[in-house]
C-alpha cells in the first residue's frame, strides 16, 4: 500500500515532468519559427528601413524590390 506521502510525491513528480514537456514544446515551437533563413530576415528589415526612410518611388525602395529574396516564405 502507498502512504500519501509517497502518493504527494509521485504527483509532484508527474506534474513537474508535465511541466519539463511543456517547455520543451514550446522551445521547439520558437526554434522552428526561428527557423528562417538569416538571408530573408535581412531582406525583410532592409526593406522595413528603406521604406521608412523614404517612402514611395526611391532608388532605396527599387533596389529591394528587386531583391531576389521573396518575403514570406
Amino acid at each position: 500500500m502507498i502512504s500519501f506521502d509517497a502518493l504527494g510525491l509521485q504527483a509532484e513528480a508527474y506534474r513537474a515532468e508535465l511541466y519539463r514537456q511543456a517547455a520543451m514544446e514550446r522551445l521547439a515551437a520558437q526554434a522552428l519559427a526561428a527557423r528562417r533563413p538569416l538571408r530573408i530576415r535581412l531582406a525583410e528589415e532592409l526593406r522595413r528601413v528603406a521604406e521608412r526612410v523614404d517612402p514611395g518611388d526611391s532608388f532605396l525602395t527599387e533596389c529591394c524590390a528587386g531583391s531576389s529574396v521573396q518575403v514570406g516564405a
